[in-house]
């Protein structure tokens, strides 16, 4: 079970906020930009096919924090890879901060 989500198809407002979320989008975006991206930590990848790829990764409040970031990343015209709720256990295994 993904953050209070007992399946891939239920509606949003039945999960659990605050949730942590894996954001990935194609192009570089300064760690500078954590403040403005909700406060999630900002890493680059390789990954063969798609190049440069900025992942985030953090806790979201609610679903308006998540609806923020994404219109940033809007705003700066970088293409979402992939959005996805996670449960603090996957995240602990990614190499992020202890939020």
């Amino acid at each position: 079970m993904r953050c209070g989500w007992s399946d891939a198809n239920v509606a949003s407002e039945n999960m659990q906020w605050p949730c942590a979320h894996c954001i990935c989008v194609v192009g570089e975006l300064s760690s500078r930009w954590s403040d403005r991206l909700g406060g999630m930590d900002i890493t680059m990848e390789w990954r063969e096919g798609r190049g440069m790829v900025t992942v985030l990764l953090g806790l979201l409040e609610d679903q308006a924090a998540l609806y923020a970031v994404l219109d940033t990343l809007f705003e700066l015209r970088l293409p979402l890879a992939s959005v996805e709720a996670i449960e603090m256990s996957d995240a602990s295994g990614r190499g992020d901060q202890a939020w």
